[in-house]
C-alpha cells in the first residue's frame, strides 16, 4: 500500500469521483468506518458515552455520520461540539440528527464550561475537525479547546481517536502545530498519509489503522513510499523441501563481542536462529567464547585471536578468511566494540585502507606494508550486513562505499550511525529521514535498513518501504541487534539484500507487537522478542496476520 501526500489523496479521491463514486456516499463510508474502529475500543457500548469534535468541511462531515452511527450503535450518550459549522450542511445525515445528540456551539455561551464536562465524561473523543486540510498554526480558541481535550489523553480510562489525520498536523511533513490534537488511534482514510509516519506526526497520531474505504490507488508515482502488509511479507517468506538439511537452509557467521557487550552477538543469534537460518557461527574474542557460548547452545564458534582480552585483533582477519568459504552470508557489528586493532581487522578483512582520524574515536590504520599488501582484494563473495559498531568502523573509512561496490551489502544504521556513514549531523538525519536513507541507498548502491519510530527499507533503485508499527516498546538496549540478527537470518537463506530487510522488517515489527500485548511496553526487553519472531513467522505461515 503506497504512502500518499494530501495532494495525492486529493487526486485519489477526484479519481473515485469522476468515475462515478458519488461524494456524499464516500463520506458515508469514511464515517461509518470511523465509527467501527473507535466502536472496536470500547466496552459495553449501552454505558459508553462519546463527544465528537466536528469541523467545517468535509472532515467534519465524516464526522456527523460517525456521530450519527455512534447513535445507532446504543451508547449512552452522544455529543458533538460544533466548530466553524451551525448545521448539518454537507453531511448525508438524517434531517434531525442533532436532535438526537447533545450539541455544543463553540463560541456560544457556556460552550467552554460544557465543552469542559463532556471531556471529563467521555469514554471516546473523536477528532473530526480539519483533517489534511489542517492548517501550520491553529486559532486560538481552538487551541484552547484541543488543551481541554488533549488533558485528558493521559487517563487510560478514554479513547482519543483522530479522524484521517489528527488537527494540527501536517498531512506532507507531520510538522505539528502548537496544541495539536494528541490521538491514541488515528484511522486514516483511503491511503496513509506521509505526514503521519514523521516525527512529529508521528507523536500526535498514537497507533495507525487504515481505512482505504474502497478507493483505488490509481497513478501514483513509482517511488511513491510503501507501507510493508502482510501479503509482501508472505510472498517473500523461504520455505523448504521436506527432504532439506541444514545446508539447504543457509549459514551465517555473525562477528562481534568485546569486553563490554557480551550479549550483543548473543541477541543476535537467537533473532537469526529463530528466522530460520540452518547454520549458524559466531566469530567472537577468544576470551569471551565461554560466557557466550553457555547462552546460544545451537551456534557452532570461531574464537578470534585478540590484541587484549575480549578486543578482537587485527590477525583475526585471517582466521575468518580461512573459514568464510563454508557461509552464505555474513553479519559484522553486534558487540564488535571501536578500539584500534578490531579498526584494523575490519579494515583488514574488507581489503580496505582506513583514512587517519588520530583524534578520532577509532583513528586505526594498517600499521605495516604487509598491512597493505593484504589489502589487496576482499576475500568477501556473498552478501554482508553491517550493524552498530561495524557501521561506526566502516564510517572511518574513506569512500569505502566505492571500495565496496562489488559486495552487496545491507547497513542497518540508527539516525546517528547514518549521519557518521554521510560525514553530516544527526540533525540533518533526523529533519529528513526518509530522503537521507534514500539518498544514501542511491549514492552507495546498497540497501539501507534505517531505524527509527517508524523503521524504514531504502533499496539501491529508489523504493521506500515503511515499517508497519512504530512501537515504544521497543525503545531497549539490544533491540537493534535483534532486528539485524532476525535479517541476517534471512539474508543467509538466499533473500536478496532487499527482499531480506522488507520481511525482516515486517517481521520484527509484527514481533514487537504480538512481545508488547503479552508483556507490556515498560517491561519488554530485548531478548523477549525471538519466540515471538517464531509467533509471527508461524501466524505468517498460516495467514493468520492482520493487515
Amino acid at each position: 500500500m503506497r504512502i500518499v501526500t494530501g495532494a495525492q489523496m486529493r487526486q485519489i479521491e477526484q479519481a473515485a469521483f469522476d468515475s462515478g463514486v458519488a461524494q456524499p456516499d464516500l463520506m458515508r463510508r469514511a464515517g461509518r468506518a470511523i465509527a467501527e474502529r473507535a466502536l472496536g475500543t470500547l466496552g459495553h457500548r449501552s454505558e459508553a458515552s462519546a463527544l465528537l469534535l466536528v469541523g467545517p468541511r468535509n472532515n467534519g462531515g465524516d464526522g456527523l455520520v460517525a456521530a450519527e452511527a455512534l447513535v445507532e450503535a446504543g451508547l449512552r450518550e452522544v455529543t458533538v461540539w460544533l466548530y466553524g459549522r451551525d448545521d448539518l450542511t454537507g453531511a448525508p445525515v438524517a434531517a434531525d440528527l442533532l436532535q438526537k445528540l447533545t450539541v455544543i456551539r463553540a463560541g456560544g455561551a457556556g460552550a467552554e464550561e460544557a465543552l469542559g464536562g463532556a471531556v471529563e465524561g467521555a469514554d471516546l473523543i473523536i477528532d473530526a475537525i480539519y483533517g489534511i486540510g489542517g492548517r501550520e498554526e491553529l486559532p486560538g480558541d481552538l487551541v484552547a479547546a484541543l488543551a481541554l481535550v488533549n488533558a485528558r489523553a493521559a487517563d487510560p480510562r478514554a479513547t482519543l481517536v483522530a479522524l484521517d489525520i489528527p488537527t494540527g498536523v501536517d498531512a506532507d511533513t507531520g510538522a505539528a502545530a502548537d496544541g495539536a490534537f494528541q490521538a491514541s488511534l488515528t484511522v486514516t482514510l483511503g491511503r496513509p498519509k506521509v505526514g503521519l509516519y514523521q516525527p512529529a506526526g508521528m507523536r500526535a497520531a498514537g497507533r495507525i489503522a487504515i481505512e482505504s474505504i474502497g478507493l483505488d490507488e490509481g497513478s501514483l508515482p513509482d517511488d511513491a513510499p510503501r507501507l510493508i502488509e502482510r501479503a509482501d511479507a508472505a510472498a517473500r517468506l523461504p520455505s523448504r523441501a521436506f527432504d532439506a538439511h541444514k545446508g539447504d537452509a543457509g549459514s551465517l557467521m555473525i562477528v562481534g563481542g568485546s569486553l563490554n557487550y557480551l550479549g550483543a552477538p548473543v541477541l543476535a543469534a537467537h533473532a537469526a536462529l529463530r528466522a530460520g537460518v540452518g547454520l549458524l557461527t559466531l566469530a567472537v574474542p577468544r576470551s569471551l567464547l565461554g560466557p557466550i557460548a553457555t547462552q546460544v547452545a545451537e551456534a557452532t564458534y570461531l574464537p578470534l585471536p585478540e590484541s587484549e582480552w575480549g578486543t578482537i585483533g587485527r590477525d583475526a582477519a585471517k582466521t575468518v578468511t580461512e573459514a568464510l568459504g563454508r557461509y552464505t552470508a555474513i553479519q559484522i557489528g553486534n558487540g564488535l566494540g571501536r578500539e584500534k586493532a578490531t579498526g584494523e581487522f575490519l579494515a583488514n578483512l574488507l581489503a580496505l585502507a582506513p583514512r587517519d582520524h588520530a583524534k578520532g574515536p577509532v583513528g586505526f590504520r594498517p600499521n605495516s606494508a604487509a598491512a597493505e599488501e593484504e589489502a589487496a582484494e576482499s576475500p568477501i563473495k556473498v552478501p554482508v550486513l553491517f550493524d552498530a559498531d561495524g557501521l561506526n568502523l566502516l564510517s572511518e573509512i574513506e569512500r569505502w562505499w566505492e571500495k565496496l561496490a562489488d559486495l552487496r551489502l545491507i547497513l542497518t544504521p540508527h539516525h546517528g550511525e547514518l549521519a557518521r556513514l554521510r560525514g553530516v549531523e544527526r540533525e540533518a538525519i533526523s529533519a529528513a529521514p526518509w530522503q537521507s536513507a534514500r539518498d544514501a541507498a542511491r549514492e552507495w548502491g546498497q540497501t539501507i535498513v534505517l531505524k527509527g519510530g517508524y523503521t524504514v527499507v531504502a533499496t539501491p533503485g529508489g523504493g521506500l518501504w515503511v515499517a508497519p508499527l512504530a512501537n515504544p516498546a521497543l525503545a531497549a538496549a539490544g533491540t537493534g541487534d535483534t532486528l539485524a540478527g532476525l535479517i541476517g537470518g534471512l539474508l543467509a537463506q538466499g533473500l536478496t539484500p532487499d527482499d531480506a530487510a522488507i520481511l525482516g522488517l515486517w517481521l520484527g515489527s509484527h514481533a514487537g507487537d504480538l512481545a508488547r500485548a503479552a508483556i507490556g511496553t515498560l517491561p519488554l526487553i530485548a531478548g523477549d522478542l525471538p519466540r515471538f519472531i517464531a509467533q509471527a513467522i508461524v501466524e505468517l505461515e498460516q495467514g493468520m496476520t492482520p493487515e
